[in-house]
């Protein structure tokens, strides 16, 4: 349910939405996040656990990645094959106009309500053609 409203943007803090550490930004050496789409574009390295990104920003960046390198498993790729999955390394989330709300109704509702309430639903031909997706993988 967690997940629901974190990826729904609603249960953000309110600096995600104007984020000053978005790709490019001048504060960080290193920027670790989540590979997705990894399993699209280096399907041998996906792992259903997950797969971590790291961006060097910095040359002190580099320096401090070629410490550890020898004791990970990484492949080198191009930035762009990271921001495919992951776009708001670029741009922050959008601020969900019902938020003021739910932050209202946080204390008084359990989490599943709040998802009810605030998560917009998946519209039904979605949840068909996942299921389709399943069957034909199968």
């Amino acid at each position: 349910n967690y997940s629901k409203l974190f990826l729904s943007d609603i249960a953000l803090r309110e600096s995600c939405y104007n984020c000053k550490f978005k790709l490019g930004n001048k504060y960080s050496d290193i920027t670790l996040g989540d590979f997705w789409g990894v399993k699209k574009k280096y399907p041998k390295m996906y792992n259903k656990e997950g797969v971590s990104a790291i961006i060097i920003n910095t040359e002190k960046g580099l320096e401090l990645f070629n410490v550890i390198c020898n004791n990970i498993n990484y492949k080198e790729c191009n930035i762009e094959e990271i921001l495919f999955g992951n776009s708001s390394l670029k741009n922050s989330s959008i601020r969900p106009l019902k938020r003021d709300l739910f932050f209202k109704e946080i204390d008084n509702l359990d989490i599943k309500e709040l998802v009810n309430k605030y998560v917009p639903k998946k519209p039904l031909y979605k949840k068909i053609a996942r299921k389709i997706k399943k069957i034909i993988k199968k």
